[in-house]
């Protein structure tokens, strides 16, 4: 077996068995960070463990912690009050009702709370509203970033009220309960330091290696690594020549389309477990695939030799190699096959209250991805000492 020289290509062995995972800089495979966004801004999020192709060069977005499942609604469940005093006496508390997060279709950060200080939607009937027109002092992003991390967000209502045989501060009327609450944050848009908060950590940490095997992304990369199909010029049946080159292709050769020469990038992700507010954490793996070079076997024993001339320009093939035959070959011809080897590099991101973001993970590599182009079982190439029909014949 030899390894080829790929035309106007150098192509560099990467390490073939995984690494310890460590903080990687700028360069393949990594990058210096993440930049935090939502979960529509990264379209592998939309198909949790499925491989999506990205450019290269792109920036990684990584999704702050939010809610995956239908409707995508989280935040805090239960409204918060302060104790009550003098039983069957007037009383006044705050209360304070949670906000509730969520995304439109298009990325759009939205926000609501129970307003039971208005008759006209009360508790029942939400309202979303875009963050960046209700809560100031604060960007939307930012808000949306600190309550998916560390941070959940109320807000508060004055009860101005009795104490009913509970011990429980209630409203005057049963009839009219709004009218026994007051609103506090009553400028618009509301002052993010008008709000109450309580911190709520969203636990993340790195996913290990196992978790991103589990979804078997060598076997996705597998169904987007395209081998094409071994040709030679001169094209069978008219033969080689003994000491002049003959040209092999690798017509159709690709990665997802795209060019086999250049390394490839996909993303995944992959979600952590839902905590008491229902975020979750998205962890995003960049993978970059790369040919690693291809090993033929052109039935002599003989290794590639430069391109030369006549092989120019003849095939707009991917992968042009060339071979000089020193000896005629049997009466069927020399069998001829090809290997290629790809690379497997994966890096992990994700956001969470470790770090906004945490420094990426490199994870080394997985296990190589080797593949035979065809045809089966092979072309055969015919040698002979004469002189032959010309190349471009």
């Amino acid at each position: 077996m030899r390894r080829g020289s790929l035309l106007l290509v150098a192509l560099s062995a990467l390490a073939l068995v995984p690494v310890p995972a460590k903080a990687v800089g700028n360069g393949p495979g990594g990058s210096s960070g993440c930049t935090p966004g939502v979960s529509v801004q990264v379209p592998a999020a939309s198909s949790p463990g499925k491989a999506v192709p990205v450019a290269t060069s792109a920036a990684v977005v990584c999704p702050t912690p939010e809610a995956s499942g239908p409707g995508g609604i989280w935040g805090p469940h239960n409204k918060v009050s302060q104790p009550p005093i003098n039983v069957g006496a007037d009383c006044q508390q705050e209360v304070w009702e949670p906000t509730e997060l969520s995304l439109t279709p298009g990325g759009q950060q939205e926000v609501f709370w129970p307003d039971p200080a208005n008759p006209g939607t009360g508790s029942d009937t939400p309202e979303p509203q875009f963050i960046s027109q209700i809560i100031g002092g604060i960007s939307a992003m930012d808000f949306w970033t600190t309550a998916g991390t560390t941070t959940d967000y109320f807000m508060p209502f004055l009860l101005k009220g009795k104490v009913d045989a509970t011990g429980a501060c209630v409203p005057k009327d049963p009839a009219n309960p709004q009218a026994s609450f007051n609103v506090i944050c009553g400028t618009a848009p509301v002052p993010v330091t008008c709000l109450r908060t309580v911190t709520h950590r969203a636990g993340g940490g790195p996913l290990p290696i196992t978790a991103l095997q589990g979804v078997d992304i060598r076997g996705q990369m597998l169904q987007l690594i395209h081998p094409g199909t071994v040709a030679s010029v001169p094209a069978q049946p008219n033969p080689a020549v003994v000491n002049v080159p003959a040209c092999f292709f690798l017509n159709g050769a690709n990665i997802a389309g795209q060019d086999v020469n250049a390394p490839q990038s996909f993303e995944l992700v992959l979600l952590g477990p839902a905590d008491s507010d229902g975020r979750q954490v998205f962890y995003v793996f960049r993978v970059d695939v790369q040919l690693q070079g291809v090993d033929w076997n052109f039935g002599d024993n003989g290794d590639t030799v430069p391109l030369p001339p006549q092989c120019v320009g003849v095939s707009n093939a991917p992968l042009q190699f060339a071979h000089k035959y020193l000896r005629y070959s049997p009466p069927g011809g020399f069998g001829v096959s090809a290997t290629e080897t790809f690379t497997l590099h994966v890096t992990e991101f994700w956001v969470d209250a470790n770090g906004i973001p945490n420094a990426p993970l490199d994870l080394g590599n997985l296990p190589d991805i080797v593949v035979n182009p065809g045809p089966v079982p092979g072309i055969r190439e015919v040698v002979v000492q004469e002189e032959g029909v010309p190349i471009g014949g």
